[in-house]
C-alpha cells in the first residue's frame, strides 16, 4: 500500500487498530506523518539493532543453530506507482510550486501567470484520457519545467530546495534545450515534440526550443518526485522501479524453526556481490556469523569466496553454469559447474591439477 492507502485503511482495519493500541473511533493518521516516520526509521540504526537483539534472544531460547545460513535478494517495487511522463511532469511541477508558494509567496506570484495552467488547483488529475490532448499538454509542461528551471537556478535559496533539484533532474533526464542559433529540423515528427520558450534577461531576449527526448537519459531515472530513490533496473524480462532487498536466514535442517538473521534495502541496481561482505560483517557484529553461507550465483565469485574465507566463512553456491539458483545448487541431480572443481596450480612447474 502507498501512504494514502494506509491512511484510508487504518480506520477500517481492526487488526491494525489492535496492534497499535489505538482507541476505537480515534484511528486517524495523516499519510505525510506516516511517510516522515518511515524516513526517520530509515535513518535510525536503533531500529535494526532492536531487530538484531530480539533475533538473538529468540535464537537462544529456541536453541537454533546459526552455523548454516543462506542469503537471497529480491526486488521491491517503489512505494508509489510509476507515473507516466504526463503525470511525472505535472506532479513534479506541483510539488515544487507548493513549496515555493509556502516559503517564497512573492516569487510564486511572479511566475504563476507565466505557466500554462494552475498547478495548485484543487481538482488535480495526473492522468489525461484524450491522447491528442495529452501530447499537447506534455509539450506545454516541458516548457513550464524549463521556465521554472531557468528562473530559479541562480536563486541563492530556491536552488537548494530538494523539490527544485528534483525538478531540474527530471527536466534534464526527459528534455533537451536547443537555442535558436543551433537551427531546427524540418522533420514534422521531430518538431512535434518541441516547444518554444522565450526567456527575457537583463540585456537580451533568447528564444530556445525545448525538445522532449524519445527516451529519458541518466543513470537513475526518476519515476516519481515523491520517491526519487527508487531506481530503474532490467533483469531479463523484469522491468523494476524500486529497490533491492537482501534477506538472510538460518537453514540448518536440524533446526525446529528458522529465523531471519539480517535484512537490508539498497538501490535496485546494487549488485549482490557488493553486498555479501557487508552482510557477513553485520552477522559477525551481531554474534550470528555462520560457518557455511549459501548464496546463488550473484553472490558467489572468486573474490567473494576468498573474502569470506578470511572471515572464517565457507561461502558456497554456484558461481556460473546452468545451476544459478540455490535450489538448483543443492539438487543432487543438478549438472556440474566450475564451483564443483578444485584447481591446484604447481608453483614450480605451472601444471594444473583439477
Amino acid at each position: 500500500l502507498n501512504w494514502r492507502q494506509v491512511e484510508f485503511m487504518f480506520m477500517r482495519r481492526l487488526d491494525w487498530i489492535n496492534a497499535t493500541f489505538t482507541e476505537f473511533g480515534k484511528a486517524f493518521v495523516d499519510h505525510t506523518t506516516l511517510f516522515k516516520f518511515f524516513r526517520q526509521l530509515e535513518d535510525d540504526s536503533s531500529t535494526y539493532q532492536l531487530f538484531a537483539d530480539l533475533t538473538n534472544n529468540f535464537i537462544e531460547v529456541c536453541n537454533v543453530s546459526t552455523d548454516k545460513q543462506r542469503v537471497d535478494s529480491y526486488f521491491m517495487l517503489g512505494w508509489l506507482a510509476t507515473l507516466s511522463r504526463y503525470g511525472l511532469f505535472k506532479e513534479t511541477i506541483r510539488v515544487f510550486l507548493q513549496v515555493l508558494r509556502k516559503h517564497k509567496p512573492g516569487l510564486y506570484d511572479s511566475i504563476k501567470d507565466d505557466l500554462s495552467l494552475d498547478y495548485l488547483q484543487d481538482n488535480f488529475d495526473l492522468t489525461e484520457k484524450d491522447k491528442e490532448k495529452t501530447r499537447g499538454r506534455i509539450k506545454e509542461m516541458a516548457r513550464d519545467l524549463y521556465l521554472l528551471k531557468s528562473s530559479f537556478e541562480n536563486n541563492h535559496q530556491v536552488k537548494h530546495y530538494e523539490t527544485f533539484k528534483t525538478l531540474v533532474e527530471v527536466f534534464n533526464q526527459q528534455c533537451v534545450v536547443k537555442t535558436e542559433a543551433e537551427g531546427s529540423s524540418d522533420n514534422d515528427d521531430l518538431n512535434s515534440n518541441k516547444e518554444t520558450v522565450e526567456i527575457t534577461g537583463d540585456n537580451a531576449t533568447l528564444d530556445v526550443e525545448v525538445e522532449i527526448r524519445e527516451k529519458p537519459e541518466g543513470d537513475k531515472i526518476i519515476s516519481s518526485p515523491h520517491n526519487t530513490d527508487a531506481t530503474y533496473v532490467r533483469k531479463r524480462n523484469q522491468k523494476i522501479v524500486g529497490h533491492k532487498v537482501f534477506a538472510t536466514e538460518t537453514c540448518d535442517p536440524e533446526n525446529d524453526v528458522q529465523f531471519i538473521t539480517d535484512v537490508n534495502l539498497e538501490r535496485a541496481t546494487h549488485a549482490d556481490s557488493r553486498e555479501i561482505a557487508a552482510i557477513e560483517q553485520r552477522l559477525e557484529e551481531n554474534d550470528m556469523k555462520p560457518d557455511t553461507f549459501y548464496g546463488d550465483a550473484g553472490f558467489v565469485n572468486g573474490e567473494s569466496i576468498l573474502d569470506s574465507a578470511e572471515r572464517g566463512i565457507d561461502l558456497a553456491g554456484p558461481s556460473s553454469g546452468r545451476s544459478q539458483s540455490f535450489e538448483g545448487f543443492v539438487d543432487a541431480d543438478r549438472p556440474l559447474d566450475i564451483a564443483d572443481f578444485t584447481v591446484i596450480v604447481n608453483d614450480q612447474t605451472g601444471e594444473l591439477t583439477v
